[in-house]
């Protein structure tokens, strides 16, 4: 017979509560809370990732995400059971207020403001976006940008992933205006 498992793998994000999984029997039925066989105590094989709340020994309602990576879950119980990989990926860190950005051909290079975000990391990159049917307006030099033609064209930001985020970019409208005439009397 087979042993006793906490089913398949499963992943969740960082900051959510932890659903501890269910118990299945050899045949891969549900074993209902009311069994013995039931596993109702938990452990984390890497507390850096999914670590217990309170004191040992853990059930389903007393453990925390401690950051982003794997995990074995296993049964705090005596007897044969396998475990489930438990996989925590990154916070969405919610990337807003990148506003549109316009620079004439005659600018210096601009240094774009970074978008807001839950996560502090600063590690930006950005990239200029062709619009079809218009020239590359701009290019990333330096982290500056720099017109290159008059047009329009998108920029994206893009946060690396850390402090348990995961990497997210936000675009914003790029245009490029013509130099303007100068008039000397």
């Amino acid at each position: 017979a087979h042993p006793l498992n906490l089913g398949p793998a499963w992943q969740m994000v960082f900051g959510e509560k932890p659903v501890m999984p269910p118990t299945y029997d050899d045949t891969g039925n549900l074993v209902p809370t009311n069994d013995a066989r039931h596993c109702d105590i938990f452990t984390s094989s890497n507390t850096n990732v999914l670590r217990g709340v309170g004191s040992f020994p853990y059930d389903k309602d007393h453990w925390e995400t401690a950051g982003v990576g794997q995990t074995l879950i296993n049964c705090g119980r005596n007897g044969a059971y396998i475990g489930a990989t438990l996989t925590v990926i990154g916070a969405d860190p919610l990337l807003q207020a990148f506003p549109a950005i316009t620079i004439g051909m005659g600018s210096c290079p601009h240094t774009p403001s970074p978008p807001a975000s839950l996560n502090p990391s600063n590690e930006w990159r950005y990239e200029v976006i062709q619009t079809p049917g218009q020239p590359i307006v701009a290019k990333m030099e330096n982290g500056q940008l720099v017109p290159l033609a008059a047009g329009v064209g998108k920029i994206l930001a893009t946060q690396s992933a850390a402090n348990n985020f995961r990497e997210a970019s936000i675009p914003a409208d790029l245009t490029v205006t013509s130099a303007q005439a100068r008039s000397f009397d």
